[in-house]
């Protein structure tokens, strides 16, 4: 069954998506058993989008909180605050992805 929930992403020098999980959550037990990913990341409405397709090619324990605290610090501008966080991070590799709209020049 798909799952859909907001989270937090980053893109990292090889291209792949950055998503961070909690050790235990339904949404990390998804993607292992099926490593299919969509992604879709609004401009200022959701008639300006991207969306990504892709499959998670790896997983790492986030210990440190170093990944978290990176997506926090894009998001937030701050560590992330829950210090007891145990986290996983997972990497996606896209297989294809389209856009409607212009949301690049939202970004700008």
């Amino acid at each position: 069954m798909p799952v859909t929930t907001p989270c937090w992403y980053g893109v990292d020098d090889a291209g792949r998506l950055i998503l961070s999980m909690s050790h235990d959550s339904h949404r990390l037990r998804h993607v292992r058993a099926n490593p299919r990913v969509s992604l879709s990341i609004l401009g200022d409405d959701w008639y300006s989008h991207v969306s990504v397709l892709g499959r998670a090619v790896e997983t790492r324990s986030d210990d440190d909180l170093a990944d978290i605290d990176a997506l926090s610090q894009r998001y937030a501008g701050v560590d992330y605050d829950d210090r007891t966080y145990r986290g996983v991070t997972v990497f996606v590799e896209i297989d294809r992805w389209h856009t409607w709209g212009d949301p690049a020049a939202e970004a700008s």
